[in-house]
């Protein structure tokens, strides 16, 4: 292919990298990339593919516009609605209601207690406060109902802004509300209706609290204005009392003629009661109390002897049992011991002679000698005589044991005959002391009667004022109570926040594109060999005037190209690959421009490049370089030119190049022919090294094809664009073609994820965020 070359003179580089321009062989570490047929390697799921303190963090700063504008939105929105809400000012009166006073309403609560009555409670007297008579009172007295702010046929519409921007979006999504005869025509509302109206009004702004464990009341009164809170609530207590004293008066007649007929009633209970006694006593001739004690006595002394016949009773049993079970075990020794009997201790030391007479024979004699036969049969003897003075024993136990339960009996016979005389006796004092008792209850209860009559006529002028107290009047509040700015500001900032960073969060896991170099290798099972940044400008030219102080994004660009390159010369332990292959899974992810800027840097250490346009319907080599016109690949490859005319130098870059060449309908079929095979082998022995820029993977099959035919396939993904699934199903497609992937570049990356910056610009406070959005 040398004669084909635009510059005869120029001589290819050695095989082995020897001779001018050739890439040294560099000793150091070495990328072993898959082979073909092995699996990929396996790859770690790293840290920065988690969201923890640190990698949140660095999203929040990402997205700290996002999340400041969510703030700030909801809280203006907040603060809108806030300034447009009315201010409400609070009145607040206490009182206290002391039931327990000497009042003449205390004197009726008495009585009423005294004969069963309930008397009311705090939470009563806060229910009339808040009953529907005391309000209308109040709302006549105060003339609220001619107030607009209760009246709503008095009520001028302002037209609120907020209110109609949301009567507007209800009717446009669920139509015009239906509208009542009242609501759409407050002005017909009868003089009833708008009384009820008021009164609905003043009952929602009222409220009544109590005190716990205290008979304090606090009446409050809620509105725009605060002259009239402090003024309803000063009044509705001024109209609680007035009712109360009202009350009091009627309840101070309704007690005189109550008493009046009490008395009456319980001097009749009285002389029935005393009468009744009377003629009792005199029909079963009780005179006095006291009868029954002794009959007590006499069941105490019974029931010490019943006591005593029982243990007696229970020590024979006692005997008795011990006796029998003695018997059953045969144990003579015992029994001895137990009743003491002259005739067992014998036989019981005969018994110890023949067991040691026995034990002497059985040690001279077998046990089968008569002398020995004879000895037990003797003993068995006298161990019989022992059970048959035992059984004697046990009988007269029985004997005794019978005594004992008869004397039991006995006693207890006499204790019946006591009980029943002293339940005769004690049905009588009964009767007499129920006689007694109700005669006394009922002179009691006419003793109090008479006291509370005596009372009420004393205190004719005593009103229940008295019973309530008034601690501390409504002023006129300066500030109003509600809404609470602060409190709902705090917390609409709080919430704007939180909503924020949920906002960004979701963002970010709603991206499918790679968002991390981690990310890269963790999904793609493929080391990354460079991350490329964006710029705007022609990357040749950034490349051709590299210049790290004025232009740090340029010299960032321009440093990533290098590091591919180095990374490309260290993957092979036998030696950089001499051909190469660039594709993508999608277009736009910017392998041409990698493609040219590789091939840039590479002749400028003096290595022989050729970058061959694989992408026939889709060419862009021959706009990079300026060529519109001319042969190019398709016209090798259909014989219409032959390869010294389709291969060109650009003699800015200093690397040759092949166009796509003319357009042909048949660019699909072409990619497969042998000539392409034949020119890359060609290639590969010319130039130290063969680009391919080749289609993308996913739309296209060439790239397939094309994968077999080089040493080498770099995979380019674009920065947060390539979906990781697409990006995941043409790489898989390769590996399936049995294409050798390097690595992946990441391309089109954002400059501040990028460690250039510090160290070319000392302004720029950029940091090296390899997981930049783990």
């Amino acid at each position: 292919m040398a004669d084909f070359l635009p510059y005869p003179g120029s001589q290819p580089a050695a095989a082995q990298g020897q001779g001018q321009g050739a890439t040294p062989q560099i000793s150091g570490p070495q990328f072993a990339g898959p082979q073909h047929g092995a699996p990929p390697p396996i790859v770690a799921t790293t840290a920065g593919d988690v969201f923890d303190l640190k990698s949140l963090f660095a999203l929040l700063m990402r997205r700290k516009y996002l999340v400041a504008a969510v703030v700030l939105g909801f809280v203006s929105f907040v603060a809108l609605i806030v300034e447009q809400i009315e201010p409400q000012y609070r009145g607040e009166t206490e009182i206290i209601v002391d039931n327990t006073g000497g009042g003449a309403i205390a004197g009726l609560g008495g009585l009423l207690e005294t004969f069963g009555a309930d008397r009311g409670s705090i939470q009563t007297e806060a229910s009339i406060i808040k009953s529907r008579e005391l309000s209308e009172q109040v709302v006549a007295g105060l003339g609220l109902v001619d107030d607009p702010s209760f009246n709503p046929a008095l009520k001028e519409d302002k037209g609120h802004p907020i209110k109609a921007a949301i009567d507007i979006a209800r009717t446009l999504l669920f139509g015009p509300p239906a509208e009542t005869p009242i609501e759409a025509n407050p002005q017909a509302l009868s003089r009833q209706e708008i009384v009820n109206r008021a009164v609905e009004e003043y009952l929602e702004q009222l409220s009544v609290i109590t005190r716990t464990d205290s008979n304090v009341l606090v009446v409050r009164f809620d509105s725009p204005d605060p002259e009239r809170a402090a003024l309803v609530a000063n009044t509705t207590v001024a109209t609680y009392i007035a009712d109360r004293r009202e009350a009091a008066e009627a309840a101070q007649a309704k007690a005189s003629l109550f008493l009046d007929r009490t008395l009456n009633e319980l001097r009749g209970q009285v002389e029935q009661a005393e009468g009744e006694i009377e003629r009792f006593r005199q029909e079963n001739d009780v005179l006095s109390i006291g009868g029954v004690s002794v009959l007590k006595e006499q069941i105490v002394q019974l029931t010490s002897q019943a006591i005593r016949a029982a243990a007696d009773r229970n020590q024979a049993e006692g005997r008795l049992l011990q006796a029998e079970r003695l018997l059953r075990v045969n144990s003579g020794e015992t029994a001895n011991n137990l009743f003491q009997s002259g005739l067992i201790n014998e036989l019981k030391f005969q018994e110890s002679n023949i067991l040691r007479r026995i034990a002497d024979l059985t040690t001279r004699f077998r046990e089968q000698h008569p002398t020995v036969q004879a000895a037990g049969q003797e003993l068995e003897e006298v161990r019989r005589s022992i059970r048959d003075e035992v059984r004697k024993i046990v009988i007269a136990l029985e004997n005794e044991v019978q005594i004992a339960i008869g004397r039991e009996a006995e006693i207890r016979d006499e204790i019946s005959a006591v009980e029943r005389d002293i339940r005769a006796q004690g049905a009588a004092e009964l009767k007499l002391r129920t006689l007694e008792a109700g005669a006394q209850s009922a002179q009691s209860l006419f003793e109090k009667a008479l006291e509370r009559l005596n009372l009420i006529g004393i205190q004719d002028d005593v009103t229940a004022s008295e019973d309530i107290r008034v601690i501390s009047l409504a002023v006129v509040p300066e500030d109003p109570f509600a809404p609470r700015k602060e409190i709902i500001l705090s917390a609409a900032l709080l919430v704007g926040g939180a909503a924020g960073v949920l906002l960004a969060v979701l963002l970010e896991i709603m991206r499918t594109g790679f968002r991390s170099v981690g990310q890269v290798e963790q999904v793609l099972n493929l080391p990354v060999l460079s991350v490329v940044p964006e710029i705007d400008r022609d990357p040749l030219e950034v490349l051709a005037n590299y210049d790290p102080l004025f232009d740090p994004l340029g010299s960032a660009y321009s440093e990533s190209v290098r590091k591919l390159r180095t990374t490309l010369s260290l993957i092979d332990a036998q030696g950089p690959p001499r051909s190469i292959m660039l594709t993508s899974a999608l277009s736009g992810e910017g392998k041409s421009t990698i493609s040219l800027s590789l091939a840039f840097v590479a002749a400028r250490i003096g290595q022989r490049v050729l970058i061959i346009d694989c992408d026939l319907r889709n060419p862009t080599i021959h706009k990079r370089v300026g060529r519109y016109e001319g042969p190019g690949l398709i016209d090798y490859l259909i014989d219409a030119a032959p390869i010294e005319e389709v291969i060109e130098l650009d003699l800015e870059g200093g690397y040759y190049f092949i166009s796509a060449g003319t357009r042909s309908t048949m660019a699909a079929d072409l990619i497969l022919s042998q000539k392409l095979p034949e020119l890359i082998e060609e290639a590969m022995e010319e130039f130290d090294l063969v680009i391919l820029d080749s289609p993308p993977v996913a739309p296209v099959s060439d790239s397939l094809f094309l994968s077999r035919l080089v040493d080498r396939v770099i995979y380019v993904v674009r920065s947060e664009k390539t979906p990781r699934d697409i990006a995941s199903d043409g790489l898989q497609d390769l590996r399936e073609a049995g294409g050798r992937i390097a690595g992946v570049v990441v391309s089109q990356a954002e400059w501040k994820d990028l460690a250039y910056g510090p160290y070319y610009e000392d302004t720029t406070a950029v940091t090296m965020a390899r997981n930049h959005a783990a």
